[in-house]
């Protein structure tokens, strides 16, 4: 049976998020290439996750940067 694009779409997501959190151990490296290889809607889901992580890590960093912006321009009231 054919695995759904949900699920590999989740793995996806999963192997971002795992990247994102320290650097794989080699067992880790060896499992994601593994389920890169496995099957070619892998990898395009793979670079779909990551794409989607760094567009919202900018998106974010601009929210921040906005709201600094905001705070340092307020006025105190004393």
């Amino acid at each position: 049976m054919r695995e759904s694009s949900v699920k590999i779409d989740e793995a996806a997501a999963g192997w971002v998020a795992r990247v994102d959190r320290a650097p794989l151990t080699a067992d880790e490296e060896h499992s994601l290439r593994s389920w890169l290889d496995a099957d070619p809607r892998h990898r395009g889901a793979y670079a779909r996750a990551m794409a989607l992580f760094v567009h919202s890590n900018r998106v974010l960093s601009g929210v921040r940067e906005s709201a600094t912006d905001q705070v340092a321009e307020t006025p105190s009231r004393r």
